[in-house]
């Protein structure tokens, strides 16, 4: 490597002592293409306690971690922030068992029937009150004896989040490599009481709902307006999004691990950091490299475009709908001139605008157990791990099953294996996050890895000249890495070290 561009990687290994804030500031002020995104926060008002969801454009800015009624200060989440994930994660469980209600001052208990499962599991989560969702949770099934000592919570975690995730429930798809769980934005044709739904899954993650009193068998308001044959409204429809966000943050409280794999730009929406253009990737890499093209090419009138979108509401019957992404958006043709805000306004739609309702309603429940600011000092990948654990992952399998795209140099593979062995098991995980889009590995081992459209696609590395690529670069979309030929294993180590732990917002991402 030449001093100039090994200058420029040891000034990079510098940013490792900067706050994780600052961190993404300074990656942003390098005038990315994709540095401008999307910032999504809670906004709690007198008239509106449990906040409402804003779409703010990011611009550069530095997200704030904690809000005026923060009991940490900026400085301590920020200094807290910039540990590892495993300090952190040891102040997150000092934080979260200080918020536990003692057993003398009552339990929350769900009564749930298993073949009403979801349904039930959200309503109760829904019908706790704030002092119940930090209580001790204990779960008994319907006609069935015995006495929860924790393992009934955990076999509940685990149906729940089956059912929760599952595709045909509607709530959630599948997007990028098949393993992240994207929001489904047509998820009200799966449920009307889809929004509830999402509102109870959030609380379900901060916590399985803390012990509690017994609460008497309320029906959900959405259900006994459908009795009555009264309307539904939106405001009926958030709270099974809500109660989805408070079985993950239950799960969070508990220290109980669950198979829900959020696509990372779910996990950005929920920490408040920027999404880019390159995170679309993560969602429909298809239209990623379409928009790419058209960005990048002249000719857009002869695509004969317009200013609509023709969304898919129904995988198995193929029913489409046509979205005006402006007013009157049908008569308005794409040209050279307009073109970046058709563009802007495709990436917004489908990455935060379609979602937007069921996402707010999935943070409103998650951060009505788990304070947003306990959660702050996580970055994107960070919360993957903390939700769904760090994989134990096989080198050799992963070895064994990798292929190399065009001139092999053995040197360079020889020290990449060096690196991945010698990494933790928190390392191995981000490495695998920023080489395909997720900490998971297939049950099968690597030799299932599988590429956007579910065909198997192993993992690859291609051996590129430092003066294509000074640092080593993702192709999510096909499980690849491109490994720059450095002069040292050294530099090696320290490129791969930062870029799996910084935020890259198109910056090492294709």
């Amino acid at each position: 490597m030449d001093r100039k561009a090994l200058k420029s990687l040891r000034n990079l290994e510098s940013l490792r002592s900067q706050s994780s804030a600052s961190l993404r500031d300074s990656i942003l002020s390098t005038g990315s293409v994709n540095s401008v995104g999307i910032v999504s926060r809670i906004v709690v008002s007198p008239k509106n306690p449990t906040g409402r969801l804003s779409l703010e454009t990011a611009d550069g800015a530095v997200a704030t971690r904690c809000s005026d009624s923060s009991e940490f200060s900026q400085d301590e989440l920020e200094q807290v922030g910039s540990l590892p994930f495993q300090q952190k994660h040891a102040w997150f469980v000092q934080h979260t068992a200080a918020m536990e209600v003692p057993w003398e001052y009552g339990h929350l208990l769900l009564e749930i029937e298993r073949d009403n499962l979801l349904h039930n599991s959200c309503e109760q989560l829904l019908w706790a009150t704030p002092d119940q969702l930090h209580q001790s949770l204990r779960i008994k099934f319907a006609n069935e004896p015995g006495v929860d000592a924790g393992g009934l919570v955990r076999e509940w975690f685990t149906l729940m989040t089956k059912e929760v995730f599952d595709d045909a429930t509607g709530l959630f798809y599948r997007s990028g490599n098949g393993d992240g769980l994207m929001i489904n934005p047509a998820s009200a044709e799966a449920s009307v009481d889809h929004l509830m739904y999402y509102q109870a899954i959030g609380r379900f993650i901060g916590r399985a709902l803390f012990e509690g009193i017994l609460i008497d068998a309320h029906l959900a308001l959405p259900v006994c307006k459908h009795i009555l044959g009264i309307p539904i409204t939106f405001s009926d429809l958030e709270f099974y999004y809500q109660a989805i966000g408070r079985f993950i943050g239950r799960a969070l409280f508990e220290g109980i691990l669950i198979d829900a794999h959020l696509a990372l730009p779910v996990c950005k929406h929920i920490l408040g950091i920027p999404i880019t253009f390159s995170d679309l990737e993560f969602v429909d890499n298809d239209l990623y490299k379409n928009l790419k093209w058209l960005r990048e090419n002249t000719g857009v009138e002869s695509l004969a475009l317009d200013f609509t979108y023709v969304v898919n509401v129904d995988q198995m019957t193929d029913k489409s709908k046509v979205v005006d992404l402006v007013p009157n958006g049908s008569n308005i043709p794409v040209t050279e001139e307009n073109k970046m805000e058709y563009i802007s306004l495709r990436f917004r739609w489908i990455i935060a605008t379609s979602i937007s309702q069921q996402l707010g309603s999935l943070m409103q429940g998650l951060f009505s157990i788990i304070p947003k600011e306990l959660l702050s000092v996580f970055d994107h990948q960070e919360l993957e791990l903390l939700i769904c654990g760090i994989p134990d992952i096989d080198v050799l399998d992963w070895k064994t099953h990798t292929i190399y795209v065009g001139e092999r140099d053995e040197r360079a593979i020889a020290w990449f294996w060096n690196v991945v062995h010698e990494f933790s098991n928190e390392q191995k995980a981000r490495l695998l996050q920023f080489t395909t889009g997720s900490a998971r590995v297939p049950v099968q081992g690597f030799k299932a890895l599988t590429m956007n459209d579910g065909r198997i696609c192993p993992f690859a590395i291609q051996c590129v000249s430092v003066d294509e690529c000074l640092y080593p670069r993702a192709h999510t979309c096909f499980n690849r890495i491109d490994l720059p030929r450095y002069d040292t294993e050294k530099d090696l180590r320290i490129a791969l070290s930062l870029v799996i732990q910084m935020e890259v917002t198109g910056f090492t991402i294709e």
